[in-house]
């Protein structure tokens, strides 16, 4: 099915999961997300949505499509009902690709924040991000999470092999793939590409920008 946020309205939550079907954010509309616990303590207490840090996930893309046009995704850290969130694309799927494309539309920037992200490409599915045109991404540091304070973005994720428990781990569906064009700008403090049994591939292209670690002295692995 399709899911699909029109302009003008905002929709709040600690997370969403997406196997397949499409999520649509049009131009104007904003996606609202926390990031709720992986395991345990989803939803909202007393009317009131928080989290604990940002190691927590906000947006679960396993398959199908996420299209933002001009539209906002914040799962930034630091809001006031929650301390951010992770994405996933392509993360945990059932072997297909899951295809997110943040672009423009006329005056409205395409705008997504986040704790940190990562795009897969293990034994169940892969992922393929597209960042087009006036579009602003940033994985926002938070110093409130206990694992370095995140604010990075891994482009080729494998949550499989470490749980094989084999001596070979299962072949990748595909390797993850991520696309900066256009003028499009992806702001990192650290980041890597294609981590042990993964493989990953980033194309920075026609005014793409890409800024890895400028404040703090950032890296690429």
């Amino acid at each position: 099915g399709t899911r699909e946020v029109t302009g003008g309205n905002t929709l709040t939550a600690t997370g969403i999961t997406a196997y397949g079907g499409s999520l649509q954010v049009d131009a104007g509309a904003v996606l609202d997300f926390t990031g709720h616990p992986v395991y345990a303590g989803v939803g909202a207490v007393n009317g009131t949505i928080g989290v604990a840090n940002s190691g927590t996930q906000a947006l679960l893309l396993s398959g199908g499509t996420l299209l933002v046009t001009g539209g906002t995704l914040d799962a930034a850290p630091g809001q006031a009902n929650g301390d951010g969130g992770k994405i996933a694309i392509g993360v945990a799927g059932s072997g297909t690709p899951a295809v997110a494309t943040i672009q423009s539309s006329g005056p409205n920037a395409g705008v997504v924040t986040d704790s940190y992200a990562v795009v897969g490409a293990d034994a169940t599915s892969f992922g393929v991000l597209t960042l087009n045109g006036n579009v602003a991404w940033t994985d926002a540091i938070d110093l409130n999470d206990p694992l370095n304070s995140r604010g990075y973005m891994v482009v080729g994720y494998n949550s499989q092999a470490g749980n094989d428990g084999t001596l070979a781990p299962p072949a990748i569906a595909a390797g993850a793939t991520l696309t900066i064009e256009n003028g499009a700008t992806l702001t990192d403090t650290h980041a890597y590409i294609g981590q042990a049994d993964s493989a990953g591939t980033v194309t920075v292209s026609s005014g793409g920008v890409w800024n890895i670690g400028l404040a703090a002295g950032g890296y690429l692995d």
